[in-house]
């Protein structure tokens, strides 16, 4: 009798663990694909540099359009997705599939069968798959490279030449993941480096380009 109530008791400690473990492991994706931070729709506007600084590649540092600038060159950006709506950023974060801490190298959009579009005129240079990553195409602009992960479907073809805005590919869930969404990389001179600010910087020049072009 006693031997069978112990057992009991631990058959129901078990239990206890184990809706415990699936509470937290909910708690934990909820986290990624609920906070969420909503961007107006932003369409791609061509950017000219003043004639000293010409094109050097920096997205941070490309000027806003303006009535005096006398250079030829033109450049146009573009956003990752054309209604963005942030995810997870980059940085340190509760993995979502083991629930420790570890480092976010990009920062994931909410999707949902959305077209993935070129941030800046490129070449693709890799297109393949990673356990972590899944689906993935890496795209070249100079001294930058652009990374889409966990893709559905591809658009394009390696070594091809696209502009900004391009359709690259559609949103998926393929790799490590627990639900569609773009995640997007970085880097610069082959270091991954935090995207917000590069995007946050197109953001800027985009809605600047459109509010000059305004009557």
């Amino acid at each position: 009798m006693y031997r069978c109530a112990v057992f009991l008791v631990y058959i129901a400690m078990l239990k206890l663990c184990l809706i415990s473990l699936l509470l937290c492991c909910a708690w934990q994706a909820l986290g990624q694909f609920n906070t969420v931070r909503k961007v107006k729709r932003l369409p791609s506007v061509e950017v000219i540099p003043p004639p000293e600084q010409g094109f050097r590649s920096d997205i941070a540092d490309l000027a806003v359009p303006d009535s005096t600038s006398q250079a030829k060159l033109v450049l146009t950006l573009s956003m990752p997705l054309q209604r963005p709506v942030t995810n997870s950023p980059y940085g340190q974060r509760a993995d979502p599939l083991s629930g420790k801490i570890a480092m976010h190298w990009g920062v994931d959009f909410r999707a949902d069968r959305d077209t993935v579009l070129a941030i800046m005129p490129g070449r693709v240079k890799e297109i393949g798959y990673s356990r972590g990553l899944g689906n993935y195409i890496e795209v070249e602009h100079g001294a930058y490279s652009s990374v889409y992960g966990h893709l559905s479907l591809i658009l394009v073809r390696e070594s091809a030449v696209v502009p900004a805005g391009a359709a690259l590919a559609i949103t998926g869930s393929t790799g490590r993941s627990t639900g569609e969404h773009l995640h997007f990389t970085l880097k610069h001179r082959g270091r991954t480096v935090n995207p917000t600010p590069y995007l946050n910087a197109i953001y800027r020049r985009i809605e600047g380009g459109r509010l000059s072009n305004q009557p």
